[in-house]
């Protein structure tokens, strides 16, 4: 996220940029004796990373509710 924000802000379109980074799933291969992808639904699989940065807003803030790719 970081160099993300760093870019937009060194081109000056930082104020005026909404940055939403996803991921599509969780890092599960050698766990659970995995390789590949499948439908399971181990707590290192269904948790996944989503953070926005909205112009004027440089404070964090972490949700408990569980969200999904379609909120």
């Amino acid at each position: 996220m970081r160099e993300v924000v760093g870019t937009f802000r060194q081109r000056g379109l930082l104020k005026h940029t909404l940055v939403v980074l996803v991921s599509d799933h969780g890092e599960h291969l050698g766990t659970h004796a995995m390789l590949g992808h499948r439908f399971l639904t181990y707590q290192d699989l269904a948790h996944v990373m989503v953070q926005i940065r909205a112009p004027g807003r440089e404070q964090g803030l972490r949700i408990a509710r569980p969200v999904q790719l379609s909120d």
